[in-house]
């Protein structure tokens, strides 16, 4: 019996808050204190939201949709990434502590830059045809 897509998900996000809660108990400060915590509440909600997909009748249904739908949500979406970005730089500037979770914020922010950058081009080559 072949095993389901969506519960090897299951099993890997919660194997993703498992370790994050590991480091965040070894740490005990700093940021790979918060980057654990952060993974452990990343895990456990993405694991929440399928269980709920599931019982709402819609397993197939996508968990989130991040990227917007109009080209004046791509544009506004670039914006806010342009300031998380920022923002990151700074924080991974200002204070050796937080460099990590500065830099993870500035990585984030610039690969859904970049996606939604995409989507962008895809909505605008779409209203053209």
């Amino acid at each position: 019996m072949p095993v389901p897509k969506k519960f090897l998900l299951a099993v890997l996000a919660g194997l993703v808050a498992l370790a994050g809660l590991i480091t965040a108990a070894q740490t005990g400060e700093g940021s790979p204190y918060v980057l654990g915590l952060a993974a452990f509440v990343a895990g456990v909600l993405f694991v929440m939201a399928m269980v709920k997909a599931h019982f709402d009748g819609k397993p197939d249904a996508r968990l989130v949709t991040i990227l917007p739908k109009s080209p004046e949500g791509a544009r506004r979406l670039l914006v806010i990434l342009t300031l998380a970005f920022l923002a990151g730089l700074f924080v991974a500037a200002g204070s050796s502590a937080y460099e990590t979770l500065g830099l993870l914020l500035s990585g984030v922010a610039l690969i859904l830059g970049f996606l939604t950058l995409k989507r962008l081009y895809d909505l605008i080559d779409a209203r053209r045809h």
